[in-house]
């Protein structure tokens, strides 16, 4: 799950094509190929440590117009750099909860997600063995 929400090291392919496609819907007007790659390079910078496939998921959320990420001319780099971010946030949320149930000791209160208040005998006696 860690290494879900964080770049990998053959990232830069997918991150390329995502990119390509997102400026590709939203050309920026007069730009010639050195200023289009500094745009693309600018993107590159934003999205560093954030993994792929959430930047394709954020690209996909602005062509299909759900959300206003973007519009109308579409998003900046740090614009959607942000979202990319909100497209994490559930799955860094979910992580903080596993890691703190695998280091709860029986008897500890977990005060995490929907298991808060319970302790972790209780949370663990909930799932078959």
């Amino acid at each position: 799950m860690k290494s879900r929400i964080t770049s990998g090291d053959t990232d830069d392919a997918s991150k390329a094509v995502t990119l390509a496609k997102l400026t590709a819907a939203y050309p920026a007007k007069g730009q010639d190929q050195v200023s289009s790659d500094l745009r693309i390079e600018a993107y590159f910078e934003a999205l560093d440590d954030l993994p792929a496939w959430a930047a394709e998921e954020a690209r996909l959320a602005i062509v299909r117009g759900r959300t206003d990420y973007g519009k109308p001319w579409g998003p900046g780099p740090t614009e959607f750099a942000e979202l990319v971010k909100l497209v994490l946030a559930p799955m860094q949320r979910d992580l903080g909860d596993v890691e703190a149930l695998l280091i709860a000791a029986p008897g500890d209160e977990v005060i995490v997600g929907k298991y808060a208040g319970k302790s972790s005998e209780k949370i663990f006696s909930e799932f078959p063995t």
